[in-house]
Formats: C-alpha cells, sequence, structure tokens
C-alpha cells in the first residue's frame, strides 16, 4: 500500500510539474499593453507552467513594480492571472519591452495625480547650507524631515566662522563636507565643550556615511553636556538611520537622503529609547529653560518623533507571520502616541506665544503642527475606519463612505489643533517673513481643513498676486477637502466653480506653470463632462488648443524656466502631440541638463516616434538617479 502510495504521489507531482498554461491574463495594465508585454516575454499557450520563471520574466521587462501570480487549475491545465504594479516611471530593458510601453498613457497617468486625493504628504527636503551663499544646485547633504529652521539656527551660529566660509569655496558637495570635518575637529580639540560644532560634526559624519563615529560624537556630547538641548536630536536622527536600514531589508521604503548603516534587529527598541528618553527630558525642563533655541529643538524633535513612531508602527508589521496578530491594536498603539503629541503640541505652541515676533520659533512650531495634522488625519482616521469595518463588516462599495466619515469626524475632533496651527502660520505671513509664500500656501490648507473656503481661497490669491507663489498641491487639498465636506464626491459644479475663480484670477495675474498645467487638466476634464477616460480624446478642439495655449502663455512669461517648458511638453505629449511635446523638452533638458526627470521625458518622446533604442537608453534616467 504504502508503495502505491509513493508511486502516485511520484505521478502527481510529475503531472504538477508538467502543468500547461491554458490562458495567461494580465490585470493592472494602465500604460502597458498586455498582449505586447506577453510577446515580450514570449509566451505562448500550451507552455509549462513555472511561477517562478513566469514572475521573474515579467519583473525583467523593467515595466513593473511587483507580479503577483494567480492560478485555476482546469482539466486541460492552468490558467493563471498575473496581477502587476506598473512603476510610476516604467524602464523598459528590451526593444519587445519598449513597444509594450504606451508612452502618451504614462504622461497621462502622471496628470491623473491633479486629482485630489488627502491627506497630501509635503516633501521637506531643504539644502543644509550654514547661511553662506554656494553655487547653484550645492547642497552639502538634504535631509529629509527636518526644516529650514534648523538650517537658519545653524548659520546664525557657526555661519560666520571663517573655516565654514572657507570650507564652503569648495566647488563640489564631497570637498566642502570633508574640509568642514577636518575643520570641525581641530575646532573641537580646541573648545572641547562647543555643544553646537559637536552637534554639526556629528551630523556630517552621518551625512558621509560614518555612523558609529557619529554615534561616538553624539555620546560624547550627551555626557559632556546633558543640557544642549540638540543633543536628543542628534541621538533621535542616528536612530532613525537605523532603523531605516532594519526596514529596507524587509519593506520598501523610499530612498534615503543619508547613507544607511548595516541593518541591525535591535535598532526598533534604540529608536524607541532615544524618542522617551527626548520627550522626558523636555518634560521635566523648568520654565526658565525655555528660551527661542529649546523651543526649536523640542519642536524638531516631536516632528522626528511622529516620524519615528510610522517607522516604529512599520517594524510592528514586518513582523506578523500570521493571521491571528491583530493590526488594529498597533494602530491603537499609535494612536495613542500621536494623541500624546498633540498634547505635547499645544504645550509647545504656549509657549512660543512669549516669542510671537520670532519668526524661526514660529517656522518650528508651524513645521510640527503640519506634521502632526498630516500623520493624526492619515493614521487616526485609518485607525478608526478599521476598528468600524471589524464590527460593521461593510461592503466594500461601502468603504469610502466610511473612511470619509471617520475623516470627517477627526477634522472635528482637531479643531482645536487646528485653530492653533492658524495662529503660528499668521504670524509667518507678515510683511518681512522669509516663510510668507509657503506660510500662505500652509493657511490655505489649514482654513480649509476648518472647513472655511471662502478664507482659504483668498489666502491663495494673496499667494499669487504679493508673490506668484501658489502651489498646485495646495489648489488640490482645498479642492479635495471641499469635495469631503460637500458630500465626499468631486462634482462638475463644484470643479467649474475652482477653474471660474481661477480663469477670473488669471485675468490679472499670470499663473505659475504649475497652476497653469493644473487649470489646463481641470479645463479638459470639464469639457469630457468629469468622464477621465474621454478627456483626451472627446473633448472639443478648442478646449485642446487653449489647455497648450495656456502653457504656452507662461512659457513666454517665463522662457528661461525649465519647469514651464517641461509642462508644456507633459500637456503636449498628453494630447500627442509629439513635435511640440519633444520641442518642449528639449529647451527643459537645454536649461537644467542635471533634471532626470527631463530626460526621463525625452525618452517618452523617443518612444512615440519609434526610436526604440534612444528611447531605452533614456528612461534609465530615473532608475540610476530618481
Amino acid at each position: 500500500m504504502r508503495r502505491w502510495l509513493l508511486v502516485l504521489l511520484i505521478v502527481g507531482q510529475a503531472a504538477a510539474q508538467e502543468a500547461r498554461i491554458t490562458e495567461l491574463q494580465l490585470e493592472g495594465c494602465r500604460v502597458t499593453e498586455p498582449q505586447k508585454v506577453l510577446a515580450a516575454i514570449g509566451f505562448q499557450p500550451g507552455m509549462p507552467y513555472d511561477a517562478e520563471r513566469l514572475q521573474k520574466a515579467l519583473m525583467d521587462l523593467g515595466l513593473f513594480e511587483s507580479v503577483t501570480l494567480e492560478t485555476t487549475q482546469i482539466p486541460q491545465g492552468v490558467q493563471v492571472t498575473a496581477k502587476v504594479q506598473e512603476k510610476t516611471h516604467p524602464a523598459p530593458k528590451t526593444e519587445e519591452a519598449a513597444r509594450a510601453l504606451n508612452p502618451i498613457a504614462v504622461v497621462r497617468q502622471w496628470l491623473a495625480y491633479q486629482s485630489p486625493f488627502l491627506p497630501l504628504a509635503e516633501d521637506k527636503t531643504i539644502s543644509f547650507y550654514f547661511g553662506v551663499k554656494v553655487p547653484k544646485d550645492f547642497a552639502l547633504f538634504t535631509p529629509h524631515g527636518y526644516g529650514e529652521t534648523l538650517m537658519s539656527l545653524i548659520a546664525k551660529v557657526l555661519g560666520k566662522a571663517p573655516w565654514v566660509k572657507e570650507a564652503l569655496k569648495a566647488t563640489d558637495e564631497e570637498a566642502a563636507r570633508k574640509t568642514l570635518l577636518v575643520e570641525l575637529e581641530r575646532h573641537l580639540k580646541r573648545s572641547p565643550n562647543d555643544a553646537w560644532a559637536r552637534f554639526v560634526f556629528a551630523y556630517i559624519l552621518a551625512a558621509e556615511g560614518r555612523h558609529e563615529e557619529a554615534e561616538r560624537q553624539v555620546a560624547t556630547l550627551l555626557a559632556r553636556r546633558p543640557d544642549f538641548p540638540f543633543s536628543y536630536l542628534g541621538r533621535l536622527h542616528l536612530a532613525t538611520l537605523r532603523i531605516s536600514s532594519y526596514l529596507g531589508t524587509k519593506l520598501k521604503l523610499p530612498p534615503s537622503h543619508f547613507p544607511l548603516p548595516p541593518p541591525n534587529p535591535t535598532s526598533p527598541g534604540l529608536l524607541r529609547q532615544a524618542i522617551d528618553e527626548g520627550i522626558a527630558y523636555f518634560h521635566r525642563l523648568p520654565d526658565r529653560a525655555w528660551r527661542p533655541e529649546t523651543l526649536i529643538a523640542a519642536s524638531l524633535f516631536f516632528v522626528s518623533a511622529t516620524g519615528g513612531e510610522i517607522l516604529l508602527l512599520m517594524a510592528e508589521f514586518s513582523k506578523i507571520q500570521d493571521d491571528e496578530t491583530d493590526p488594529i491594536k498597533h494602530f491603537s498603539r499609535l494612536t495613542e502616541r500621536l494623541t500624546e503629541y498633540l498634547t505635547d503640541y499645544l504645550w509647545l505652541s504656549q509657549k512660543a506665544e512669549r516669542f510671537a515676533n520670532d519668526l524661526t520659533v514660529q517656522k518650528a512650531i508651524g513645521d510640527l503642527g503640519e506634521m502632526l495634522v498630516t500623520t493624526c488625519l492619515t493614521f487616526i482616521p485609518l485607525s478608526n475606519f478599521a476598528s468600524t469595518a471589524e464590527t460593521d463588516e461593510p461592503e466594500p462599495e461601502q468603504w469610502g463612505e466610511f473612511w470619509a466619515m471617520a475623516l470627517r469626524t477627526n477634522l472635528r475632533i482637531m479643531r482645536p489643533y487646528l485653530e492653533r496651527h492658524q495662529w503660528h502660520l499668521k504670524h509667518l505671513t507678515v510683511k518681512n517673513s522669509p516663510y510668507r509664500a509657503d506660510a500662505f500656501n500652509a493657511l490655505a490648507k489649514c482654513l480649509a481643513l476648518l472647513g472655511d473656503f471662502s478664507a482659504a481661497q483668498k489666502a491663495m490669491e494673496t499667494a499669487l498676486r504679493e508673490m506668484s507663489k501658489l502651489e498646485w498641491q495646495t489648489l488640490n487639498e482645498v479642492m479635495g477637502l471641499h469635495a469631503l465636506w460637500e458630500g465626499n464626491k468631486l462634482t462638475p459644479t463644484l470643479v467649474a466653480r475652482y477653474v471660474a475663480w481661477l480663469d477670473g484670477l488669471e485675468r490679472q495675474h499670470p499663473l505659475p506653470v504649475s497652476v497653469a498645467l493644473w487649470l489646463s487638466y481641470w479645463r479638459l476634464w470639464l469639457a469630457a463632462k468629469g468622464d477621465a477616460e474621454a478627456m483626451w480624446e472627446k473633448v472639443p478642439e478648442a478646449e485642446r488648443r487653449e489647455a497648450l495655449n495656456r502653457l504656452r502663455r507662461s512659457v513666454q512669461q517665463f522662457p528661461s524656466d525649465a519647469g514651464s517648458w517641461w509642462s508644456l511638453g507633459i500637456m503636449a505629449l498628453a494630447l500627442n502631440d509629439v513635435p511640440t511635446a519633444s520641442e518642449a523638452f528639449t529647451k527643459a533638458t537645454e536649461l537644467d541638463p542635471k533634471n532626470v526627470a527631463y530626460r526621463y521625458a525625452l525618452g517618452l518622446v523617443a518612444l512615440a516616434q519609434g526610436d526604440f533604442q534612444r528611447a531605452i537608453e533614456l528612461l534609465k534616467a530615473m532608475e540610476t538617479n530618481p
């Protein structure tokens, strides 16, 4: 009996190995053409089914972020469905893969991001330059999540030092960093208790990837100057790099602006300790210790701690290996932490009132408010939604309604914090404020969160008229929130109101190129009566011409602005006007030859022209330097 069972098992395994694919379907193709994708991997019905080889063949095309295979066994063989997630910037590896990519669909997909969604995260990457004028695009390092407040404060403290200015005379970033490290090391031998110099020394060491040395410097700083508040920020920054490296081995994370240390499984514990001890330090400070520098350090610390809590949540989820683990508990724990941070925000905000005219302090508190608002309006409604879904078990078509309900509820709860955030932003809109333009954009979003859309529009008008700096992301968020409060549906009536308002502004003042692109997109959407699929092919020719003419006017207004030419090219290619797109992208590349996005766009033009080899070469740009 055992012998027969063994024979049946061997035969069954052989049959499974020889299973033939009767049908292969692709799901998720928006910018790629399924039949051409299948041709690119050489698929033929009746081929043996090998899941690993099939998945690798699809991934090797350079078109997809991920591929998941699902199978159905039938008497004739196996039916396979490949669920693909396309790359934002596909980079085909072969001519056959390039033929499967539709360049017109790629740019249309990019423009679809003009559609509002909530919440939107701002990229706060800035250049760290010590307040000394340096060549364009010269940045010692570009930390993510800090802000201009830390940079301006360091510039005030160290920017006048002759050796700092001498170091920044270097012609490239690497030389400048190395010169600064040498000078800082000399300076610290002469003045070992200079806390600011040691903090910056540790920070540049981290930027150079010398993490153990950076950690020794921070440990020395904490030992020598435990009263220096930026010590705790430095320690938290290094712990964040550690956990980012650890999570990078488990999850797909965005690239870091700093070199990462080797992965360490103890990094979540180190980050938790750095957060908790830093919070305890700030909580026990006496009232007399709260000077402007202390408030700035505390604000930056809580910004980083908020991001650290998200990384710790990701670390918890990365350990989930079975269905018995309850993810709602992790969300609930994060919600409790964020609620505590909101209380700390009010506490810091009240202390900042005594320095109402110190714009650096107000900027620091404003950055903290924006970070907390964005994070809380993402994760607290998500936690509420998950709990509601577990008890009420809504149908999939009801999820949007439940999510919108959770978001509206949390907006009402967060009103006191939003009003404090509004107070700080208004202080940054004074005439002499270097943060004025950004503050008006942030104020417009804050007012929209409070439901005051008339005031939000006035703030956007001021940003446009007085500073010519209205961001399309601001328009998106304001209109998206307006839709949320009016039934969570983006209607042609609502879009038409914003389009008419911008049309009126355009007659009085030239629009920034990103806003001109935004307006052109939504006018096409209205012409297609809200049908996003039909807006590119079925709208009247007059609307298509006006969409391009609006961007041509921006180019005439800002002929030396590469972004204006790029926007014209994007709209032209989306409307299948390849010659105009080619001219515009070429000009953008001439004005800013280092911008890889412009080279990538030229690759899409080459693809539309049938020049596949040139397209493959240019489309590598975003992979080699994203």
